[in-house]
């Protein structure tokens, strides 16, 4: 598969034709990326969790 890549002169083409501005590609950039390190750092914590829950079931055993 090939991937296509554009210079900046081709980006900034892009968005014009698109009727977008670089500043709102940036800003849901950002956006994206801290949801995605919420939903990272919340499975760290669920996971976290369920370890110490089943210590205990273990110790049962």
């Amino acid at each position: 598969m090939e991937t296509l890549a554009m210079n900046e002169a081709e980006l900034a083409e892009y968005y014009r034709k698109k009727g977008l501005y670089r500043e709102q590609i940036e800003a849901w950039k950002r956006v994206c990326l801290q949801a995605n390190d919420q939903a990272f750092d919340q499975t760290k914590q669920v996971n976290g969790a369920l370890k110490e829950e089943q210590k205990p079931v273990r110790q049962l055993e």
